[in-house]
C-alpha cells in the first residue's frame, strides 16, 4: 500500500524543485507538493495543510517548510505518521537572522526580487557550485511560478511566527533530520539541538552539500528518503 507523502518546499519553492523525489519515490508514495503563498504566518500555513491533508500522512518540509512540518506534527500527532525535516530550524531568530529577513522584505518591497533571488541562490549551495549555471537555472525555474506577493508573505511569516523550540518534545512520530554539511543558512548545532528536542529523531548529514540538498544532491536525498521510509514502514 502506498503512503501519502506531503512535501512542503522552502521559501519561494515549488514542485519544480522536487522533480527527482516525486518521480523516483512514486512507487512507494502518493506525493503532493504543497505551498502557501497567501499565508502570512507559519500557523496559517499549518492550519491550511492539516485541513487539506489526508487522514494519515507523512510530511517532508524543507527550510521554512520544515518549520511548517514540525508544527503539523505537533498539532496533529494522530495524523502525521512520519516527519522529515530538511535544512531547517525551529523559527528562532537571533538579531542577525532577523536583520537578514528584514533586508529580504525591504528588497522585495522595492522591486528587487530577481536580484535578491540571484544572491540567495548563489550563497545557498555548496560553495564550488555557486557558478554552476545548470544548478542556478534549476533553482530560478523552481521559483519562477511563485508569486511575488508570496515571497513577501513568506518572509513576513518567518519574521512574525512563533518558534516551535519549546514544543519539540510533543513530536511523537519517527523523525528524520537531513542536513547539508555546508549549509550556510543553518548550523549543524541547530540540527543537533532539534535532534535532542525530538524524542525519536535521527540526523543524516549529506556531504559536499549546501542548503538545497534535494536539488544539489537529488540522488542522495531520494535514496535516503527511500531507505528511511521503507525501514520505518516495516517497523
Amino acid at each position: 500500500m502506498k503512503h501519502n507523502l506531503i512535501i512542503v518546499p522552502g521559501w519561494g519553492g515549488t514542485e519544480l524543485l522536487w522533480k527527482h523525489q516525486s518521480e523516483h519515490l512514486s512507487d512507494i508514495a502518493d506525493i503532493t507538493v504543497t505551498y502557501f503563498p497567501d499565508a502570512e504566518t507559519i500557523e496559517e500555513m499549518t492550519e491550511q495543510l492539516i485541513k487539506d491533508a489526508p487522514e494519515k500522512f507523512i510530511i517532508c518540509g524543507h527550510s521554512l517548510g520544515g518549520w511548517v512540518a514540525q508544527l503539523a506534527a505537533i498539532k496533529a500527532p494522530h495524523r502525521v505518521s512520519h516527519l522529515i525535516i530538511m535544512g531547517s530550524w525551529t523559527g528562532d531568530l537571533d538579531h542577525e537572522k532577523r536583520q537578514y529577513f528584514e533586508q529580504w522584505q525591504h528588497e522585495i518591497e522595492n522591486d528587487r526580487l530577481e536580484k535578491l533571488l540571484s544572491e540567495i541562490n548563489a550563497t545557498s549551495v555548496f560553495p564550488s557550485r555557486s557558478n554552476d549555471r545548470t544548478l542556478m537555472s534549476t533553482l530560478i525555474e523552481g521559483q519562477s511560478k511563485f508569486p511575488r506577493q508570496g515571497f513577501l508573505n513568506q518572509t513576513k511569516a518567518m519574521l512574525n511566527s512563533q518558534p516551535t523550540t519549546l514544543q519539540l518534545h510533543k513530536i511523537v512520530c519517527p523523525t528524520l533530520i537531513i542536513y547539508g554539511r555546508q549549509d550556510s543558512a543553518f548550523t549543524l548545532e541547530t540540527q543537533q539541538s532539534m535532534k535532542s528536542g525530538i524524542p525519536s529523531a535521527k540526523l543524516a548529514i549529506i556531504e559536499d552539500c549546501g542548503h538545497m540538498p534535494h536539488v544539489e544532491q537529488p540522488q542522495a536525498v531520494t535514496a535516503l528518503l527511500r531507505f528511511w521510509l521503507e525501514n520505518q514502514v516495516k517497523q
